[in-house]
């Protein structure tokens, strides 16, 4: 006997998906197995895979919109029974699960272009050109060649093109009004014989906790989002643990920041600790996700050459005040040479460069370049002031400055980010090509990610 997966998306098109050892990709990205061409829906949204003990699971690829396990968000990983219901972005895919006898070996039926495209209803062209742009960037494609899953015409619902549609627009309307209230009935209803029936099997999407699990830094994706809630793509309920091997030539010598991203972080509500020690909360965190969150650590919290670990621990788990949702993710331990010199010259030089981090930031509107060099300097500042106890009067002027550089450059790279997105979708790719371009003007160097997004946008752009 075998297993088989048959997805049903909005009871149109059946897509089989006979060799469920192999994963199944869902997203917008013509790179998945399933392409769902709708804005709603991420490059890379979810997957459905077999784990080891043979359940099948979904897992959300930390999506935008997130997706719904009969109803319920999947914070992460959760098994798939037969005659569950999956929403991805506004698509409704009704999942069939099938035990049958194999008569040969089990060949993955992947989505991928061939010449057969006009028979498959959820076959794409590979983009090329403008169109794997917009896939790079994140953005909606009109539809390529042959039947795709495409927006409809409101954009709310989506469905396979097909030669069958062809009711005038307002026999269309009355069909889709009469339609949402049979829905609205059936759900109705069904939720109330739920609640009714005694004994009933929850329905509730069976979460896989992993918060006793201790990750490397070195091994983790860089897409990995860990905590509770709809974001979360490894759910660490218990808190998030991880781990890495900290060098320094010799103790004491180095300035060790732990830089993150996060969301839905209350303030002083995410407890972190370095080798069981507390040494201060995650930054407050709304519903963006919010980039290039930074925590000094206290070199007493750490053990010089050896394995450390570090935590974010809701100290009121499993309590009624408990945090409903929290995501953490992108996790670097920054590890910078305190400057080997007397206190006096250390003094003297992060004095100077406190001055000439003033002064560039006093003159960011006339170089774009100058908030990020601002930036820079005042860090190089600190790292003179490190080692001086105690800290001197110019310390509080250095942090003082920081802070404030930090989320003018966040906001900027937001800003650059949204011109390319925005020129891309008006078809304006000389401007979406300067912007770009003004991105890594305004942040020349990999200190800052926009550095890096920049780079990926000019590729995106030329390919």
């Amino acid at each position: 006997m075998s297993r088989s997966l048959r997805l049903l998306i909005e009871g149109e098109a059946a897509i089989p998906w006979s060799d469920v050892s192999q994963p199944l990709r869902l997203g917008r990205s013509s790179e998945n197995e399933l392409v769902l061409d709708e804005a709603g829906i991420s490059r890379r949204h979810a997957t459905i895979h077999r784990r080891s003990t043979g359940e099948l699971v979904v897992e959300d690829l930390g999506s935008s919109n997130g997706t719904l396990l009969n109803g319920v968000a999947v914070p992460g990983l959760a098994f798939l029974r037969d005659g569950d219901r999956l929403e991805l972005g506004g698509v409704q895919i009704r999942v069939e699960i099938r035990e049958e006898p194999r008569e040969g070996p089990a060949k993955a039926f992947r989505f991928a272009p061939t010449t057969e495209s006009a028979q498959r209803p959820s076959i794409e062209a590979p983009p090329t050109g403008w169109r794997s742009l917009l896939a790079g960037l994140g953005l909606p494609r009109p539809a390529a060649n042959g039947p795709v899953f495409a927006p409809s015409r409101d954009g709310r619902s989506k469905t396979p093109a097909s030669p069958r549609r062809t009711a005038a627009p307002a026999t269309r309307r009355l069909l889709v009004v009469a339609l949402a209230l049979a829905v609205a009935a059936a759900v109705t209803i069904a939720i109330i014989a739920l609640g009714q029936e005694e004994g009933s099997e929850s329905r509730l999407p069976s979460v896989i906790d992993r918060g006793e699990e201790v990750f490397s830094l070195d091994e983790i994706d860089g897409d990995e989002r860990f905590g509770v809630g709809p974001r979360a793509t490894i759910h660490t309920a218990m808190g998030a643990s991880f781990r890495w091997r900290f060098v320094e030539a010799e103790p004491g010598t180095s300035r060790i920041t732990l830089r993150y991203a996060a969301a839905d972080v209350a303030p002083d509500r995410l407890e972190i600790q370095v080798n069981g020690s507390a040494v201060g909360y995650a930054a407050e965190a709304g519903d963006a996700w919010k980039e290039g969150l930074e925590l000094l650590l206290p070199p007493s919290s750490l053990r010089s050459n050896e394995e450390n670990r570090i935590d974010f621990v809701d100290p009121l788990h499993g309590t009624e005040g408990a945090l409903p949702s929290w995501t953490i993710g992108q996790l670097e331990i920054v590890v910078q040479p305190i400057p080997g010199c007397r206190p006096a010259d250390c003094l003297e030089e992060a004095e100077r460069l406190y001055s000439l981090g003033a002064r560039s930031y006093e003159g960011k509107g006339l170089v774009p370049r100058n908030l990020f060099d601002a930036w820079l300097t005042l860090q190089k500042a600190a790292l003179y002031l490190e080692p001086l106890e105690p800290k001197p009067g110019v310390h509080e002027k250095v942090q003082g400055l920081i802070g404030p550089i930090r989320s003018e450059l966040d906001t900027l790279c937001s800003r650059l980010r949204f011109t390319v997105t925005r020129s891309v979708a008006l078809d304006d790719y000389a401007g979406a090509r300067r912007a770009a371009e003004d991105i890594l003007r305004t942040f020349p160097g990999d200190e800052h990610p926009c550095h890096e997004g920049g780079r990926h946008l000019l590729a995106l752009l030329d390919g």
